[in-house]
């Protein structure tokens, strides 16, 4: 995410989960060190699991730290493979998946998603790092639930996981 919307991300995380999480800065230079996102208590066995799969650390850490805040079980992966052996693993009952340049590597992961037995019918949500119809349209024709353009505000991404999975 930029600057500015990771900043705006962070603050609007920190007031949608008071008291869970905190952050004292987002920069990555040594005079202002993060600190990690602390992990709520582990999930009732009944939470829906989300699959995440997202390459920008700090995106993985945020869109974790409010769906698990509102009971959502997350498993993030930081890569395609990494999200497919998760996904055969967990059994997630939602894939969102960052689809970013280059296009072609991440068609291929959304197909291998749809063609692997495990996630064929799992809803799918890309988070797209272009807007624009193309990537839109291609990924509609691969089957998708949701279309969402990066940055991505942590309290849609999580309106639109509600409204797929029904809580």
């Amino acid at each position: 995410m930029p600057g500015g919307a990771l900043s705006r991300a962070v603050r609007e995380t920190e007031e949608a989960c008071p008291g869970v999480v905190t952050v004292s800065s987002c920069a990555r230079s040594p005079s202002s060190p993060t600190r990690p996102f602390p992990r709520p208590a582990a999930p009732k066995v009944s939470a829906k699991i989300v699959l995440l799969v997202e390459s920008h650390e700090d995106s993985r850490a945020i869109y974790t730290a409010i769906l698990e805040h509102h009971g959502f079980a997350v498993v993030a992966a930081a890569c395609g493979d990494e999200g497919l052996r998760l996904a055969r693993e967990r059994r997630p009952d939602l894939i969102v998946v960052e689809f970013s340049p280059p296009r072609q590597k991440s068609l291929e992961v959304v197909r291998a998603f749809r063609a692997q037995a495990s996630t064929t019918a799992v809803p799918l949500v890309a988070l797209s790092t272009t807007p624009g119809d193309l990537d839109r349209d291609l990924l509609l024709a691969e089957g998708i639930a949701a279309y969402m353009v990066k940055p991505c505000p942590p309290l849609t991404l999580l309106a639109e996981a509600r409204r797929i999975l029904g809580g």
